[in-house]
């Protein structure tokens, strides 16, 4: 958890062949709706992938 309460977590993924790749998640609240940034990481590096907003449905 980050000081301003946004959630960043690195994730290192491996097969048993002994491939591995490493993903990220940023995740935070704002205006009501859970926002989410993906990454992959290559070589250390944080590049951007899908962003995804989730807005609470009333019905």
């Amino acid at each position: 958890r980050l000081d301003d309460g946004s959630v960043k977590v690195q994730q290192v993924f491996t097969s048993p062949g002994g491939g591995a790749f490493g993903s990220g998640h940023h995740s935070w609240m704002e205006g009501g709706a859970h926002h989410t940034q993906s990454f992959a990481i290559e070589e250390g590096k944080w590049v951007k992938r899908r962003y995804c907003v989730w807005k609470l449905s009333r019905e």
